[in-house]
């Protein structure tokens, strides 16, 4: 059981973090410059340095754990919460995510970088996933760190979740600040309609019952007596 929660949570961080690479190239590839991987803030630079270090758990834990016999305490299963509901539960949330994310990512289509850009303007993206939420990527990527743990519950892993949400939090406060000064009051407009990482559903009813207002006092929909 052990050994099949190790290669789950091990083959979910190689799709996902191996699509990233593969963007990377591509990225590279197609615009001779590499998509902002060096960050050129200092805040920007501190969390690639726990970003690293939270991908290197994502991956070193699961191998160490398939190639051991013997794991110290940090990295061995948690008995209380190694239940197979939450197994199924891990699974249920890590697939979905890296799919949705796999949507995201296309949504971008020219307009991703791994970092802020200083050099160039891109569009603003807000129709697919980033309808519902202003970061859905760091969302899903989240969730399915999340995910992760429910599969694998190890102490370094329940530690390594927190700490990637604190990350998530601030890059993208930082980016939210370089789209505001970019896009002006279209980004503002944006986040007053949609949340940070959770669809502002009050806002969506809103919007809804706008539409339906507009639609019904429209010539076409007029009653004539």
């Amino acid at each position: 059981m052990e050994n099949a929660s190790a290669a789950t949570v091990l083959v979910l961080a190689a799709l996902y973090w191996g699509t990233v690479l593969a963007k990377m190239l591509r990225f590279r590839r197609k615009r001779g410059r590499s998509p902002v991987l060096v960050p050129t803030t200092l805040v920007e630079k501190i969390l690639l340095t726990f970003w690293v270090l939270i991908i290197v758990v994502w991956f070193a834990q699961p191998i160490y754990l398939l190639f051991t016999e013997t794991a110290p305490v940090p990295v061995r299963l948690i008995p209380a919460f190694d239940r197979p509901v939450l197994k199924i539960a891990g699974n249920a949330l890590i697939w979905p995510a890296y799919l949705v994310s796999l949507w995201a990512w296309r949504r971008m289509g020219r307009a991703w970088r791994l970092g802020i850009d200083q050099v160039q303007t891109t569009r603003l993206v807000t129709d697919g996933p980033f309808a519902f939420c202003r970061h859905p990527i760091y969302a899903l990527q989240a969730v399915a760190l999340l995910g992760s743990w429910f599969v694998l519950p190890t102490p370094l892993l329940g530690c390594v979740v927190p700490i990637h949400w604190v990350c998530v939090w601030l890059k993208a406060g930082v980016e939210e600040r370089h789209m505001a000064e970019m896009h002006g009051d279209a980004y503002g407009q944006y986040c007053r309609e949609c949340g940070r990482f959770v669809p502002k559903l009050w806002a969506r009813r809103a919007r809804s019952a706008q539409s339906s207002t507009e639609r019904e006092g429209s010539p076409r929909n007029a009653r004539h007596s």
